[in-house]
Parts: structure tokens; C-alpha cells; sequence
């Protein structure tokens, strides 16, 4: 598993008894059929001690209008046996099918040819967002010999830009020190984490005046990042930034703030009194 990905894993049956102990346990693996009530969500891996499947993202969040979006998966029927690929089964879409403005003719039957060894692959095309909608479509491979198969769901959200929220239109010091204040939107995706907001003052008048911020240098810009986990999010939608400045604040100086590449947030910008 990786830092700073939520996963969400439902045991909704077993399908064998287990045993008293972890060493027993350890010493006569799980058979088959006991995977067969477990749903992982979010894992790009999935393994059942019997076959494998990987999926290129479980997650996707489209804010503009994007042709040609290619999704990528392979299934291994036997981990024994880490060279024999076998086609999955994808799926039709399910939910807000109208994101899709465009779909691989072969979408259900499981895609085309890829170049690396045992991965097929998709295309679609996304809309224009003007409300939040979710697509889902599931891609299922499966062991005929053993009549196990193993699965993973696929969400395409389609949102538009999002806006910070009560960002003030300009901000003073106190003292020596600035702090500027705002809040994230609710339920944001699990995949837009972690978001990295950029603090840009355009011409290096401030510099952060407490930890938590990152220096990044864009050919002669200085701007400062300060990265949001799912955990900080789920336990405080409020983003802090502190600075000072470093030369002298005139009229009309501002910061500009936006996430990173300004993929899912339109950019904003506060008033620096002086």
C-alpha cells in the first residue's frame, strides 16, 4: 500500500473456516473460495493468492473537456506462473454513462493490444464537467480452472473546477507576520490527494514564517507549496498559510494561490496591504 491513499477494504463473507493462530495460519495458506467475499477498493494490484490483476488507477478526475484517456490493465490467471496473461473482462460503464463522449469500439470485449507484455488497454473521451458525476465500469479476470476470479472497480469522476472557500480578498500582518486562511471544499475525491497548494507572491516579497511549506523555484519565481494529505483534510478543511515579508510590500502587491498546475482548483489571488 502507499502513503497517503485511502483504501477501503469489505470482508462481506468467508468462504472456509481459518485457524486458532497466525502460525497456523502462515503454515497452510487460505484456500481459494475464502477470498471470494472480499472487496478491495483503491488497490492497483490485486491478489488472491491465486491470480493477479493490475490496473493502470482505480480513480480518475477530469475538470476540463480530455479526448483520448487510454486505461490500461492485465490479468495473470496464476501466480505460479508470472508469464501466461489471459484477457479480463471489462465491463460497459455504469452510473453517469454521458461523461463519456467517446469509448474503444472493444470497450466490453476487453481492449486492444499493448506494448508491454500482458497489458491491454482502452480509450475514452471525457466531456466538458457542468455538475459532479461518477462513472464506474469493472474489470473482472478469472481462473477457469480453479472457478476463482478476481476484480477491481474503476471511478471517472467528472467535476468542474472547484473554488477555495472563504478566502479573504486581502490580508495584514500582525506584528511582522501574515496569515492568510481558507477552507477546502467537502468530499473531495479520494484521488485528488495529495493536493499540493501553491502560494506565488510573483515578484519574491515574502518568504513562510512558520514550517510546513516547501521552496520550489520555477526558472527565477520563488513559490512556496504546502502539501495536503487525506488525513489532514478528513480532520481540518482549513489551510494556514504564515508568511513575512522579506522586501517591501507596495500597493497592489498579491499572492496568488492555486494547487499544483492549477488541475482542479481555479487560481485565486488576495491583496498584500502593506
Amino acid at each position: 500500500m502507499l502513503r497517503n491513499f485511502h483504501y477501503t477494504i469489505t470482508v462481506s463473507g468467508i468462504g472456509t473456516s481459518g485457524y486458532d493462530t497466525p502460525r497456523l495460519a502462515a503454515e497452510h495458506p487460505s484456500k481459494a473460495n475464502a477470498f471470494a467475499g472480499v472487496d478491495i477498493s483503491q488497490l492497483t494490484e490485486l491478489d488472491n493468492g491465486i491470480s493477479m490483476l493490475n490496473v493502470e488507477y482505480t480513480e480518475k478526475i477530469f475538470c476540463v473537456a480530455k479526448s483520448d484517456v487510454q486505461f490500461s490493465y492485465r490479468f495473470i490467471p496464476s501466480v505460479s506462473d508470472m508469464t501466461t496473461y489471459e484477457n479480463a473482462v471489462l465491463s460497459d460503464p455504469a452510473g453517469d454513462t454521458d461523461i463519456f463522449t467517446a469509448r474503444s469500439a472493444d470497450w466490453a470485449s476487453g481492449g486492444t493490444g499493448f506494448e508491454m507484455p500482458g497489458w491491454r488497454k482502452v480509450t475514452y473521451s471525457v466531456a466538458a464537467p457542468t455538475t459532479r458525476k461518477t462513472a464506474t465500469f469493472t474489470v473482472t479476470g478469472t481462473n477457469a480452472t480453479v472457478g476463482t476470479s478476481v476484480k477491481q472497480v474503476i471511478k471517472i469522476i467528472s467535476m468542474p473546477k472547484q473554488n477555495f472557500g472563504s478566502m479573504p480578498s486581502s490580508v495584514s500582518k500582525d506584528g511582522e507576520i501574515y496569515k492568510l486562511s481558507f477552507t477546502l471544499p467537502d468530499d473531495l475525491p479520494q484521488s485528488m490527494f495529495p493536493l499540493t497548494i501553491i502560494f506565488d507572491q510573483h515578484n519574491d516579497k515574502i518568504a513562510p514564517a512558520r514550517p510546513g511549506t516547501l521552496t520550489e523555484i520555477e526558472g527565477s519565481i520563488i513559490k512556496y507549496a504546502k502539501e495536503i494529505t487525506r488525513a489532514t483534510y478528513e480532520s481540518n478543511k482549513t489551510v494556514e498559510f504564515w508568511f513575512k515579508s522579506v522586501r517591501t510590500i507596495t500597493s497592489g502587491d498579491r499572492l496568488y494561490i492555486r494547487d499544483r498546475q492549477a488541475t482542479y482548483f481555479n487560481e485565486t489571488s488576495v491583496l498584500i496591504n502593506p
